[in-house]
């Protein structure tokens, strides 16, 4: 006999060994509407989607993550009065708990009384079991916890799963994505974009649910709403609280053909630009770089007055010949590139895109209005950023005046723009302009030639500068640059003489730098095969 022979006895074996019934109640589940869950470092997010039969059907009267007890939730796949059944159940079991012992049940135990409910239901005579999957998320003694039960009354723990119709690529995509340091708020950005990766139509506050469980004093959130750091409680974040255009990343962002550092989000390529990951060397940083032998040789070589005042040029001539050493370095960044144009496509590209991608990701509900591009130049990097951003208004401030001349210059040579771009004569240290006045601070190719001293005091500036939510890009030289690593001693000797504080720069901890600041969802890409690009956000 075939196993359809036993698919309508629920406590009957079929001779390969399954309960058909609890198959089809399987399938029940995997026809549901996809849920998931992620166990953060301080914390647990439970996500799902939410779509109405109509849309006449009140939206507040459909709820798919529920509270079972003030520091556990729940959210189903499956068949939704089933899972109220078990709802019912698990907090009547949770409520005689704390008659008993008065204290709240540990997650472990309320999810082991819900999966002897539903393996009961598989060997008992006149029921059926129940078509329903169950993400339980709770914080206690043993801090977040996370698990899924399913119809036969099987229970695991997880660091992150999902189920319900998309589930194959919803865990795909989270295998891709979880790291064991994500934090709360990362988690959340995460469950938005894994719901996103299988979700039919426009995504919005809507038609997802998001539950959060976290208890981290140190916890920065980026949404509009605290935890209560002193009694960690289930909270389900409300409508208001996703921010409609936070949950249209996926289809806004402009995804990175370049590698992610292991402390960042990684995502596949999608962009116009060929996906292409650039290699690291073997090193931390440079061997010419710290008080090593060899960077020890190189200090003693430049110290030579006569070697040092060939290689070292005045602020005139440095202003003036600065445009063609930005082409030039573009160029030697991209060696293969067919032609200037498209090393610069790269270089300033995917600058543009990690910029544009962390801003989506972070702080997509507002708009990049104001720019600030601290060490600006000659305004090569101030045009791009008034290219890829029209509608802002773009400064360019640095400590030269002659850079800052040759900038305004060039500006007048091009077509008018619809937003001219302003030119500040200022110290990135103490700019002397407004707190909070800008969504965008860029600096590029700046902190190798400055002290860390320095590198602290503009990080800390741009944190003042920035309103909430407004984000640090930061791109210069690589420590982790393969190229760098392996450059001949000619070059580096020439490249020390003429940036005195690269040994400084190398041996700077950037991220956590920024970090220190105050900065949050700290970033690092290699966006080209010599430079890094490091972005952060003002916490809201």
């Amino acid at each position: 006999m075939g196993d359809s022979q036993y698919s309508f006895s629920l406590t009957t074996f079929s001779p390969s060994g399954k309960l058909v019934q609890i198959e089809h109640a399987l399938t029940a589940v995997g026809s549901g509407q996809t849920s998931l869950g992620i166990k953060a470092a301080n914390g647990v997010v439970i996500a799902t989607e939410k779509k109405l039969p109509s849309i006449l059907v009140d939206e507040t009267s459909v709820q798919k993550i529920q509270t079972l007890t003030p520091n556990i939730g729940v959210v189903y796949s499956g068949m939704g009065p089933d899972s109220r059944v078990l709802v019912r159940k698990s907090r009547k079991q949770a409520e005689q708990y704390y008659r008993l012992y008065k204290e709240s049940i540990p997650v472990t135990q309320l999810v082991r009384e819900t999966a002897a409910v539903m393996q009961e239901f598989t060997q008992s005579g006149g029921v059926r079991p129940f078509g329903v999957s169950l993400l339980v998320a709770g914080y206690d003694d043993k801090g977040p916890q996370l698990y899924q039960v399913d119809p036969s009354g099987s229970y695991f723990s997880w660091k992150a799963s999902a189920m319900g119709k998309n589930v194959s690529n919803a865990k795909t995509f989270l295998e891709k994505r979880y790291t064991e340091e994500l934090e709360l708020d990362d988690a959340v950005h995460t469950a938005i974009l894994t719901l996103k990766e299988g979700f039919e139509g426009q995504i919005s506050g809507k038609n997802i649910e998001i539950g959060i469980i976290g208890n981290d004093k140190n916890a920065k959130m980026t949404f509009s709403f605290k935890l209560d750091t002193a009694n960690p409680g289930f909270l389900t974040i409300t409508n208001k609280s996703i921010h409609d255009p936070l949950l249209t990343i996926a289809t806004k962002r402009r995804i990175l053909g370049f590698k992610v550092s292991a402390s960042s989000s990684s995502s596949s390529s999608s962009s116009s630009r060929s996906a292409k990951v650039f290699e690291e060397g073997q090193l931390e940083r440079p061997r010419w770089s710290g008080e090593t032998p060899l960077s020890r040789l190189v200090g003693t070589l430049i110290s030579i007055k006569p070697l040092f005042s060939i290689l070292k040029l005045g602020a005139r001539q440095a202003a003036a010949e600065a445009d063609a050493a930005t082409m030039s370095m573009v160029r030697r960044a991209i060696p293969n590139a067919s032609s200037l144009e498209e090393a610069n496509q790269i270089v300033r590209g995917n600058w543009l895109d990690a910029i544009e991608k962390h801003h989506q990701q972070y702080s997509a509900d507002f708009s990049i209005r104001d720019i600030l591009d601290i060490g600006c130049s000659v305004g090569v990097s101030t045009g791009y950023l008034a290219d890829r951003f029209p509608s802002a208004k773009v400064t360019g401030l640095d400590l030269s005046p002659y850079f800052l001349s040759v900038a305004q210059y060039k500006e007048k040579k091009r077509n008018q723009r619809k937003n001219p771009i302003s030119w500040i004569h200022a110290n990135g240290e103490n700019t002397g302009l407004p707190s909070e006045s800008f969504d965008l601070v860029s600096i590029p190719y700046v902190f190798h030639e400055c002290p860390e001293r320095a590198i602290r005091n503009i990080v800390k500036e741009s944190f003042r500068l920035l309103r909430p939510g407004g984000t640090i890009a930061i791109t210069d030289n690589s420590p982790k640059s393969k190229i760098l690593q392996e450059l001949p001693p000619v070059l580096f000797t020439l490249m020390k003489s003429t940036e005195p504080f690269l040994d400084e720069y190398y041996l700077t901890d950037l991220e956590r730098v920024i970090k220190e600041a105050g900065f949050a969802n700290v970033q690092t890409v290699l966006t080209d095969p010599r430079h890094r690009t490091v972005t952060a956000t003002v916490p809201y």
